[in-house]
């Protein structure tokens, strides 16, 4: 691996594909190889919401406004905003700057994205009601036709970045130049190269408008399987491991003198059953069941080595001032999930199975839903697990072809992102759950900006939420980061400055 990195290192530089080393005393300057979980299933940032386009678009678009790690906003692309006194209107004052491949950024650019991914992008929902007009070329005013309190956190999440409008405008969304092989951004690196099943490579931006990239070059190196990524840091072949090292090396990790970083997070893992017409977990009888049959102690203590805590709820407890304490999942009870099975009729088949449902599973989930595969043998539910790669998962389950599956994945940093997971046509809203009350109780969530009218909305969602199980929630998620010792400012080393998957402030040291 080392050895196939340093030969495409040595022929990019020979061809000036690659950011020279730069004198300046503020950089470090360097090749910081970081790890990659799979291929991107795109470079269009608002067409794709895996997680493997997240973490290498993050380092090459930008967003009006970002947040931090610690849920901060911070300034992007808008260097400063104004809200009106009745938050009806935003107005974003932009900085000055250029796209990659030399074209001027200007207002146009921001009108031309957020009206696109109204029809297009993953969170078009999310700006439906919005109306974006330009006062000049780097002023951009948002009028709304009522109070939307998640607006800001919208701008700054998933599927909210700035596209290039001279690259994207009458051209395929999903399918153009831009989209699929020659990401063009304004952010802190610039994309050079995918080669599949091998790598992403980007070089530092060093006319960004902001700070510019610690070091020169950045590789995503692509390994699938995480114990094999594990090694090749030992190895040497990588310099940031990222959330790749389970709790069990963590140990071993920081006795060689490696950075080993762990802290909550707004993000959980949670069971997603397929709720469309003919789907065997349409049934609320078995949804209920599995909450009572799912062993959330063994998944925590076995899949998770006992890295972060058993969820109750229905929204993560990490967003405390919104969190529902009282509407939670039963404890575990194996004979009550048994009796409701057979109270609705179901009778066990020739294998002793009440029912048997087809699990796809992401390869990072394989050993959370290992684990409640054999907690639901004792209930008599047999789950049938297709363990695979990030985007077959994705086509499979967008489908409906799944009877439940197992996702993760962040739920802040407001608790408006919940409509994104369970409000009706929500961009990971995979279940196809929709609820009339539910949708409300998220719409008078974020017309308010009064904290404790919001929290109470959205515990009443909670509330719904608890009685429809359209998902059974697992365990509490906190996020880690595994760096060399010769790293430092790696992201949560320094939460409150960092934006997520922004990997242009580590040094090398």
């Amino acid at each position: 691996m080392k050895k196939t990195l340093s030969i495409l290192l040595a022929l990019m530089l020979a061809l000036g594909l690659l950011a020279p080393a730069m004198a300046e005393s503020e950089r470090s300057g360097g090749t910081l190889i970081a790890w990659l979980g799979g291929d991107p299933t795109s470079f269009n940032p608002d067409g794709a919401m895996d997680d493997f386009s997240l973490m290498t678009m993050e380092n090459v678009f930008n967003k009006l406004i970002k947040f931090d790690y610690a849920g901060n906003l911070i300034p992007d692309l808008a260097a400063s905003w104004e809200v009106s006194e009745d938050g009806l209107t935003y107005t974003f004052h932009l900085v000055t700057t250029k796209w990659h491949d030399g074209e001027e950024f200007t207002a146009d650019d921001v009108l031309w994205t957020l009206d696109t991914i109204k029809v297009y992008g993953i969170t078009g929902y999310a700006f439906a009601d919005v109306t974006a007009e330009k006062t000049d070329d780097h002023t951009v005013v948002l009028t709304l036709t009522q109070p939307d309190a998640s607006l800001l956190y919208n701008l700054s999440y998933y599927g909210a970045a700035i596209l290039p409008k001279h690259l994207y405008d009458g051209q395929d969304f999903y399918a153009c130049d831009a989209a699929i092989a020659h990401p063009v951004g304004t952010g802190p690196y610039k994309f050079v190269e995918h080669q599949q099943g091998v790598s992403v490579t980007l070089a530092a931006n060093l006319d960004y408008f902001g700070e510019i990239a610690q070091t020169d070059n950045l590789i995503f190196s692509i390994i699938p399987d995480a114990n094999t990524a594990v090694q090749a840091f030992y190895n040497g072949e990588l310099d940031y491991l990222g959330a790749a090292a389970p709790p069990t090396e963590y140990d071993n990790l920081r006795a060689q003198g490696n950075l080993v970083y762990e802290q909550p997070f707004a993000s959980r893992y949670y069971i997603a059953f397929n709720l469309r017409e003919g789907a065997p977990a349409t049934d609320l009888a078995l949804r209920q069941a599995i909450a009572y049959g799912a062993d959330r102690q063994a998944i925590l203590d076995k899949a998770l080595m006992g890295s972060g805590a058993i969820a109750e709820g229905f929204a993560p407890a990490a967003i405390a001032w919104a969190y529902n304490g009282e509407d939670i999942l039963p404890e575990r009870d194996v004979e009550k999930a048994v009796a409701i099975l057979e109270e609705a009729g179901y009778t066990k088949d020739a294998d002793g199975y009440y029912a048997t449902l087809s699990a796809p599973t992401m390869t990072e989930f394989t050993d959370i839903t290992s684990v409640l595969k054999d907690s639901l043998k004792d209930i008599g539910v047999n789950v049938v697990i297709s363990s695979m790669e990030p985007a077959a998962w994705q086509e499979q389950v967008f489908a409906g072809e799944y009877d439940l599956t197992v996702l993760s994945g962040y739920h802040g940093p407001d608790a408006s992102a919940m409509a994104m997971r369970v409000g009706t046509g929500g961009a990971v809203n995979i279940m196809a759950y929709s609820s009339a009350e539910v949708d409300a109780y998220f719409a008078a969530g974020a017309a308010t900006t009064d904290q404790e009218e919001r929290a109470a909305a959205y515990k009443a969602a909670q509330k719904v939420l608890s009685q429809d199980l359209p998902i059974v929630p697992l365990c509490e998620a906190v996020i880690t980061e595994t760096a060399a010792a010769n790293l430092s400012d790696t992201p949560l080393s320094a939460p409150e400055v960092t934006s997520i998957g922004d990997l242009s402030h580590i040094r090398i040291n």
